[in-house]
């Protein structure tokens, strides 16, 4: 059982997929690839990335925290190499432009030796890991982790259909599929099952077949803003409703003593809406070549088409429009409630700091210091959580 915990605990560094990185000119790829790492901007078009397209979600963007938090420390120093900076360091290096960007991304420092001392850690635990049990093991254990998710949420929504809507098959689909996003989208899009170019964008979409919101959305609020201000007061998953207090540093409102009453509700409201505002956001956002590619616009609008037909159409085909709907919204409610209630008791608590200047800036005690582990020594709660009672 210990495996399966440090594999969750250690999610955003599955280093050992990375063996190697290659530099070349031959076969540049079509997008133009803008990245800014640690205040210098890089021109990556040619770059032979062994995460495939995965580089392009960051296009465009300051992609600091999310190159320093999944990649092991000998490619940190690959890109000061005075070749890789001859081949890739971009002619416009400005600092407003550097500055805008980092004032929108965050700017934590991730070379300290605390966040060193980490990542060795890691890196080590992974090589005794691969000369104990083989190079494949932790492949086949993830296989056959995101194997079961995907059949399981296949079967609760088969066992509603034939159930017609009841309401425990309601309340084991909202619950099974607010999971599988944890256990599939979550961890997929931090680059922790793989980097294969037909799997991860399945695995990436299962957000918008089990939700109905958009994966370029998440990949904007959650990967870049999420990650790039944890706890702060940017971070947009702490300050985004004025109607709950998720923070002790927030101001107090008479109303917040009762939103452990009106909290589901709201969660319930939350995806719903989510389902439009990502809709419009999809439609109305300026395309690039990031994020909003054509291949990733698309793929959302087939996944989209795919969750309406299975969370609204097919159970009012099946079982009448009234109980369709009742249905739909029943499953959708729970796992609502089921999914924020799993985010919020691993990041909020009373001694969670809320500073981006707290420990100079570090990357990796901002970690430490705004969020918990619960349970985290059971097997039972790695898998109801995904992995996010190890935080």
């Amino acid at each position: 059982m210990e495996y399966v915990k440090y594999m969750w605990h250690n999610i955003v560094s599955f280093t050992s997929y990375i063996n190697t990185f290659k530099f070349m000119d031959e076969c540049p790829r079509k997008e133009k690839t803008l990245l800014i790492i640690h205040g210098k901007l890089y021109d990556l078009t040619n770059f032979r990335h062994p995460g495939g397209d995965i580089l392009l979600d960051s296009n465009g963007t300051d992609a600091t925290n999310i190159f320093y938090s999944t990649h092991p420390q000998y490619v940190w120093k690959m890109i000061d190499t005075k070749e890789f900076q001859t081949s890739y360091l971009h002619d416009d290096n400005k600092i407003d432009t550097i500055q805008k960007r980092l004032n929108k991304c965050g700017n934590y420092v991730y070379d300290c030796d605390f966040y060193k001392e980490c990542k060795k850690l890691v890196e080590n635990h992974l090589k005794k890991r691969s000369i104990t049990y083989g190079t494949y093991f932790d492949n086949c254990i993830i296989g056959t982790w995101t194997s079961f998710w995907l059949a399981l949420c296949g079967y609760t929504y088969s066992t509603m259909i034939y159930y017609e809507g009841c309401i425990s098959s309601c309340i084991l689909l909202g619950i099974t599929w607010a999971m599988g996003n944890f256990n599939l989208m979550h961890i997929s899009m931090h680059g922790g099952i793989c980097n294969n170019k037909y799997i991860k964008p399945f695995l990436d979409s299962t957000y918008t077949v089990f939700s109905g919101s958009a994966t370029p959305r998440w990949i904007e609020k959650h990967n870049h803003i999420h990650h790039g201000h944890i706890n702060t007061i940017k971070d947009a998953d702490k300050h985004a409703s004025p109607f709950l207090r998720l923070h002790p540093h927030q101001d107090r409102r008479w109303w917040y003593k009762y939103q452990h009453i009106y909290f589901p509700l709201l969660a319930f409201v939350n995806t719903l809406s989510n389902q439009f505002t990502h809709l419009k956001y999809m439609m109305k956002e300026t395309k690039d070549n990031g994020k909003l590619r054509e291949v990733q616009v698309n793929r959302y609008y087939l996944s989209f088409s795919l969750w309406i037909c299975l969370a609204y159409l097919y159970p009012m085909y099946s079982f009448g429009v009234y109980k369709g709907i009742c249905s739909s919204l029943l499953f959708q409610m729970v796992g609502s409630v089921w999914a924020t209630y799993n985010i919020v008791i691993n990041h909020i608590f009373e001694q969670s700091h809320t500073s981006s200047e707290s420990y100079q800036c570090s990357f990796a005690k901002m970690q430490i210091a705004s969020s918990c582990n619960h349970y985290s020594g059971s097997m039972i709660m790695t898998f109801l959580t995904g992995g996010l009672n190890h935080q």
